[in-house]
């Protein structure tokens, strides 16, 4: 008989210890969900704990669980599929999802013969009805939001109530574990507030939460954030929702309820420059918000315009200097390699972002996800490089990259290389560190954050030397 009926597994990545990591909050929401059902559950974070895969397979096999739980990103799927090699045979079954398996739930199966079935969408509503499917040997049709060996899809399982569903088992994963190197405080807990965005960015992945936004309510989130901060020894939380501040009137009720409790709390979160202003900030830093973080992407009009982003560049400017009086550090993504843009115009975004404060940037290649219209249009157009460039903190060993006209992969190179270096070598970002390391925050992440970004603009430095195209 199983010691477990479910074992859920974050595979190793392909740095053991990366600057960045965050806890497997799906697979937390997905153990939660199954504990609530009577399942008995337990999880191994290889990440957190560095373990390599031959540890890992060890430990799995000692856990002697019924089913073993994946999940996958696309642009680290190739970790999942080495692991999901090495596992097979551990388990009666083994069981993959994710936003991987959403969108390309057949080509899993084909891919990889260890596995029995995938989950497509949101899985807490999935689980329980697997499980007793699986336990009953796997007869019939699988139920709604499975496609399992011989069964299509039926149909996708309703989107969750999300008050309803139980907040994620964090008692699995040790805060102290974790490490994000924008963090001002030790302890870190992820959360998620709300799912889906209707937005009509070209390139954002909507595979799992969907389009249409469901939010939390102000309680659900602040009895959350209560239990991680006095009950989890956690300092510092990042709020992963695609747009925290859709609902003025909750984020409001959120700060004002954080406030009242004194939670001891810092936290991050992600908006959209036209939902903050002044008054909104500030009651956000009052509550404890430290950093906010932005989709900026470009300076340019023309190219926001073409990635559906529905922003101008001065409603951008005017929500990081609103940031800036307001006393929240900011943190804006960028994208390299949008169609039409150049290596100039990416160094003018980079300026662009030192000259509306930004105090951290993410300068990223544009990888559009799989059923994203600019990935059906990358398809058809023959734009999509199975590998491309990556930033110096990226943990994906597999990145498709658009590679649009003018762009070239060492153009592309140039430009990440050329903007990195624009806006962290100078002596106003070296002062930001060091205004940090004065106010306290935990600087092992934030050195080693450096030293990865060090060591990347040095050597991707001398491979564009050398790899200096004729001319």
């Amino acid at each position: 008989m199983a010691d477990l009926d479910l074992l859920l597994v974050r595979p190793p990545g392909r740095v053991v210890r990366p600057p960045s990591l965050v806890p497997p909050l799906g697979l937390l929401y997905v153990a939660a969900a199954a504990r609530q059902q009577g399942f008995r559950v337990g999880l191994i974070d290889a990440p957190a704990e560095q373990l390599r895969l031959e540890a890992l397979v060890e430990r799995c096999r000692r856990a002697r669980p019924a089913v073993l739980g994946l999940g996958g990103f696309s642009p680290t799927f190739d970790e999942t599929a080495v692991a999901t090699r090495a596992l097979g045979g551990l388990a009666d079954r083994l069981v993959i999802g994710g936003s991987h398996a959403s969108g390309h739930a057949e080509a899993v199966l084909d891919q990889l013969p260890e596995v029995d079935a995938t989950v497509v969408g949101e899985a807490e509503t999935t689980v329980g009805p697997l499980l007793r499917w699986l336990d009953r040997g796997a007869r019939g049709a699988p139920p709604a939001g499975v496609v399992a060996r011989g069964h299509a899809l039926r149909r996708r399982p309703r989107e969750s109530k999300l008050d309803r569903l139980p907040p994620p088992a964090r008692d699995l994963v040790d805060p102290r574990s974790y490490r994000y190197p924008m963090a001002t405080r030790p302890g870190l807990a992820t959360l998620m507030t709300g799912r889906g965005c209707p937005r009509g960015c070209v390139f954002c992945d909507k595979t799992v939460t969907g389009v249409r936004a469901r939010l939390h309510s102000p309680g659900r989130v602040l009895a959350e954030l209560t239990e991680v901060a006095r009950d989890r020894r956690v300092g510092y939380a990042v709020l992963f929702d695609d747009d925290f501040a859709a609902d003025r009137d909750r984020v409001s009720a959120i700060c004002e309820g954080i406030s009242t409790a004194a939670l001891d709390l810092s936290w991050k979160s992600e908006a959209r420059a036209d939902e903050l202003d002044g008054h909104l900030l500030e009651q956000m830093a009052r509550a404890g918000c430290r950093l906010v973080a932005m989709g900026v992407e470009s300076c340019h009009a023309r190219s926001l315009d073409a990635l559906g982003k529905g922003l101008e560049p001065g409603q951008i400017r005017a929500a990081f200097e609103a940031a800036r009086r307001a006393g929240v550090d900011t943190l804006a993504y960028v994208l390299v390699g949008i169609p039409g843009e150049t290596v100039a115009d990416v160094l003018a975004t980079a300026d662009f972002c030192r000259d509306v404060g930004a105090r951290w940037v993410q300068f990223s290649t544009l990888s559009p996800y799989p059923g994203t219209a600019l990935h059906t249009d990358a398809r058809r157009r023959g734009w999509l490089a199975d590998r491309g460039p990556r930033n110096p903190v990226d943990a994906e060993r597999h990145r498709p990259t658009l590679l649009a006209p003018p762009w070239t992969e060492h153009s592309l190179r140039e430009a990440l290389w050329r903007a990195h270096a624009r806006f962290y070598l100078r002596p106003g970002f070296a002062f930001s560190l060091a205004r940090g390391a004065v106010a306290g925050a935990p600087l092992r992440p934030l050195w080693e954050a450096g030293s990865a970004v060090s060591r990347w603009l040095a050597a991707e430095g001398l491979r564009l030397m050398v790899r200096r195209p004729a001319a």
